[in-house]
């Protein structure tokens, strides 16, 4: 189902990307983490699913 839907694809694979946040135990590591995850979204150009 997700190779038939690039969009839901790219989604799912944020979501579980977006998940290993809570694997640091540092601060600053998690804050460089989310920041280049939130960087990453710009090129996605994902539209809200709803």
């Amino acid at each position: 189902m997700l190779n038939a839907n690039r969009r839901l694809s790219t989604a799912y694979i944020l979501k579980e990307e977006f998940g290993k946040l809570c694997d640091y135990e540092r601060e600053g590591w998690a804050r460089r983490f989310f920041e280049n995850w939130r960087y990453s979204l710009k090129w996605q150009r994902l539209k809200v699913l709803t």
